[in-house]
């Protein structure tokens, strides 16, 4: 508490001669945060099967870009190795398609002869056997008939042939159409995940680098990012907030709606005044800071200087306390 009080004693005797009503009591609750564009256009690490990706170029921060232009692209990796692998797969599989219709059609005209050769010997030895049994000698009349079975069963062999031909083409067919299908949905799947790794602006304004929330640092072309880290923003300035964090002690003393004096550190002459909107509920680690848990505070400015307020401006908010 010692510690506290004495960092307090620090800050205000920095403040201004002559701020007047806008100076810190010592009963005053003083918190450190940063500008925030309440809107923005985020621009987040893709979903891929990689599990990091490293960010190969990134705009610099603080320049103007126009919907549609590239803010940031990340290294491809082995996607683009994929991609290759799977349209050879493609143009394999499509070739072998061609190869096994043109043999399955082959085959199926090599079967339908044999069953129309069947089908004209079974009728030869159809007639060979309708002869009556008194015309013939009997050996004869028995191996005509034993000729016309023969040729009965070899019919009904070819016929099945050709069943079993078609059966096995169309199973063929539809196991070729399935990895087809697969390999398709693979080369689309590597193709949104390639254009994906190309982060875009869809709305107009300056560029604000994400930061690494692991070393508390603005994001550098070289960084490794994962899915869902926000690698680059295009704030709406005119939406800009206080984003500040109260220790955990300090928490009871804000309430909602309660006013604040702000100062930006890079224009200590200028005083705006706000409100607070919003504390979290769950405190968070800040490894910069410590051990202990610190929660979010969001401030909102009365009126927002969209000429000189920038995303990621320090800023020192002191909150009034009431009687």
């Amino acid at each position: 508490m010692r510690a506290r009080t004495l960092l307090l004693l620090s800050i205000l005797l920095l403040l201004p001669a002559g701020a007047g009503s806008d100076q810190a009591n010592l009963t005053d609750l003083v918190l450190t945060g940063e500008l925030r564009a309440g809107e923005a256009d985020r621009m987040t690490a893709p979903i891929t099967a990689a599990d990091e990706l490293q960010l190969k170029w990134l705009t610099g921060e603080g320049e103007q870009v126009q919907p549609g232009e590239a803010v940031a692209r990340l290294d491809p990796g082995r996607l683009r190795e994929n991609l290759d692998d799977q349209e050879d797969r493609l143009e394999d599989l499509l070739q072998q398609q061609v190869l096994n219709q043109t043999d399955a059609t082959l085959k199926r005209l090599d079967l339908e002869l044999a069953l129309d050769r069947a089908e004209t010997a079974r009728i030869m030895a159809g007639l060979d056997a309708s002869v009556p049994e008194e015309t013939l000698k009997g050996v004869e009349y028995s191996k005509r008939q034993l000729e016309f079975e023969r040729n009965k069963h070899a019919e009904t062999a070819a016929r099945f042939a050709l069943v079993s031909q078609e059966e096995s083409r169309l199973a063929s067919e539809a196991a070729n159409n399935l990895e087809l299908s697969q390999v398709r949905d693979s080369i689309a799947r590597f193709e949104r995940e390639l254009s994906s790794l190309e982060l875009r602006a869809s709305s107009p304004g300056i560029v604000v680098h994400g930061t690494h929330p692991w070393e508390g640092r603005k994001f550098r072309e070289g960084d490794n990012v994962r899915s869902g880290w926000l690698v680059a923003s295009v704030p709406e300035l005119g939406s800009m907030e206080v984003a500040a964090w109260a220790a955990e002690p300090d928490v009871p003393r804000i309430r909602i709606g309660q006013q604040a004096t702000l100062h930006l550190d890079a224009y200590p002459a200028r005083l705006f005044h706000g409100k607070v909107v919003g504390l979290g509920l769950a405190g968070e680690n800040r490894p910069l800071w410590g051990d202990s848990p610190y929660y979010p505070v969001r401030i909102a400015f009365d009126e927002v200087d969209a000429g000189i307020m920038k995303p990621g401006m320090s800023v020192r908010a002191v909150l009034e306390e009431q009687p």
